[in-house]
Parts: structure tokens; sequence; C-alpha cells
């Protein structure tokens, strides 16, 4: 989390996307030791764009590719919360991959779960 808060300093338009040993470990709610206590995704932690898990080089790969359609999308004048909205639509169907979704998007996706 600590890298991923500097890349973001560094680079504050760009997509962030997270892979790994820890990351594909951390996609969920999970239990730390050091803590004693149940930590919430590394995703949200981490406020990274994308997650890839498992051994992710296609989903890698089409993540470079989402990215690089992304920019076209969005076109140089545009902030940095724009490129990265553009990027979200174009890679949230990758497979091998995770993202945030936004209350409107998980009521939009899963209605049965917010039903009263």
């Amino acid at each position: 989390m600590v890298y991923a808060n500097l890349a973001r300093r560094a680079f504050p338009g760009l997509p962030l996307v997270l892979g790994g040993i820890e990351a594909s470990l951390r996609r969920a709610s999970h239990y730390d030791f050091w803590t004693d206590s149940l930590r919430r995704s590394i995703l949200l932690d981490s406020k990274a764009d994308l997650l890839v898990y498992g051994m992710g080089e296609t989903a890698l790969a089409l993540a470079a590719e989402a990215a690089e359609s992304a920019l076209p999308a969005t076109g140089a004048g545009e902030t940095p919360a724009a490129a990265r909205a553009a990027f979200a639509l174009v890679s949230r169907h990758i497979p091998g991959t995770a993202a945030a979704l936004s209350v409107r998007e998980a009521r939009e996706m899963f209605p049965a779960a917010f039903a009263e």
C-alpha cells in the first residue's frame, strides 16, 4: 500500500494496477495475523484502479491494452479523473482481474443483495 500511494503521488493521472502474490492473496477480506483483525481488500486500502490476481500475464497485457484504448477516449485536455474513469470502463471485464464498484454500480449489478 505504501508503494501504491507513492506511485499515485508521483503519477496522479495514471491508472494504478496491483498484482503479485500479496495482491492475489489479499483481493478479498482476510485475517491479518499481526493486527489480530479482519482487513478489507487491498484494492480498497490502496485505492488502486485494478487488481490482477493469479498468473496475470494475459490479464496484465489486456489491462495495458485497456489503458491504451482509454487514452483517445479522454483526449489530452481531460482531467486525470476522466482518464481513470475511462480506464475503469474498458478494463471492467478483463478475466483474472478485480475492480472496486461504487454503491450505484453494485446496486445495478446485484439488485437482490439490496432488496429490502
